[in-house]
């Protein structure tokens, strides 16, 4: 079955009886085994010496405890793994484009020179993996699925599932970091997140609860709302910012459809408004609406015209410039 994934980018559950990490642990399957598998996954292993098991989408994996050569081929699997110290030595990207296209998965100034390109997403070159050698090779399920068992024969292979839309973003960092035995460092990364949130709440005061913050994105194809379960909803969520009825809601594809007849479900106290290169003729159609011009947040001069990429991002480098944003706007109120 075909599935429609949006570029890059599930909140955790409640836990009250394990601490974080050992949630962690437990929901990728995780144990310390003695040295030694067969197929394609023997030489990582020897060369780590100790391995764990992953469970993941597509089996389970008998992987290094400590991997050296890890190829990402998912531009969350590749943040994830920079944002806990590590290296990868090749990932998926376009090697036309400025930082291959990855970069809102990494912090400024990160070197994407020193990365192999193997391919284009969902179609990685086996050959030039292969030469390579890597030891593990972290991906995502619906894309690795059609090629899984080469991949295998390369190297041990975790593919994560992801979701639909902007996807389980928080969930699929936990999953890779876990897997590649870096959890504590994920936990100190994912809290420092968690510590920039709460404190833009905490700047906002008593505007905190009264601003409703709308999200729109604008496609060539559509105008969509981001609703609470979006990449940029779950960011705003996580600074307790209150959003407008139509989009404090959590619908399965994580995103709203409307129709310029509904352009009063886009009002809101502040519109974050995001469109990409294509796009700007419906952009121009949008603004020229009268229903446009109509809107509250439109007379008040509170919309605010943000990056695609990153508000789109899927993974905690996006979602730390979405922290920008919202404290740039909101809190020190610059144009």
């Amino acid at each position: 079955m075909t599935k429609t994934i949006e570029r890059p980018g599930m909140l955790l559950p409640e836990i009250d009886d394990v601490t974080r990490r050992e949630f962690l642990i437990g929901a990728s399957g995780l144990l310390l085994l003695p040295a030694g598998c067969g197929n394609g996954e023997e030489a990582g292993n020897e060369a780590s010496g100790e391995t764990r098991i992953v469970e993941h989408a597509l089996g389970t994996t008998d992987v290094p405890m400590i991997p050296q050569r890890v190829v990402t081929l998912w531009e969350p699997a590749l943040s994830a793994l920079v944002a806990v110290g590590m290296e990868p030595i090749a990932t998926v990207g376009d090697a036309a484009a400025e930082d291959y296209g990855l970069g809102t998965s990494a912090p400024p100034g990160f070197d994407f020179e020193d990365l192999e390109i193997v391919g284009a997403q969902g179609e990685p070159d086996l050959e030039r993996i292969v030469a390579l050698e890597p030891d593990m090779i972290v991906g995502i399920s619906v894309l690795d699925e059609p090629v899984y068992e080469e991949l295998s024969q390369i190297a041990p292979t975790v593919s994560f599932d992801w979701g639909s839309g902007t996807g389980d973003w928080k969930g699929y960092f936990d999953r890779v970091v876990t897997a590649v035995g870096k959890e504590d460092e994920g936990q100190r990364f994912v809290e420092e997140y968690e510590r920039r949130a709460a404190e833009l709440g905490e700047a906002l005061g008593g505007r905190l609860e009264s601003t409703e913050v709308s999200i729109v994105r604008v496609r060539p194809e559509a105008i969509r709302l981001e609703p609470n379960n979006s990449f940029a909803g779950i960011v705003a969520e996580d600074v307790g910012l209150p959003r407008p009825p139509a989009q404090d809601v959590a619908p399965e594809d994580q995103a709203i459809e409307i129709s310029l007849e509904l352009l009063p479900d886009a009002d809101g106290d502040v519109m974050f408004l995001m469109s990409i290169e294509d796009s700007q003729d419906r952009m121009e159609r949008l603004r020229s609406s009268p229903l446009w011009q109509q809107l509250d947040v439109v007379k008040q001069d509170a919309v605010y015209t943000v990056d695609y990429g990153y508000w789109q991002g899927s993974n905690y480098y996006a979602a730390n410039v979405v922290l920008d944003d919202l404290e740039k706007y909101l809190v020190e109120g610059r144009p």
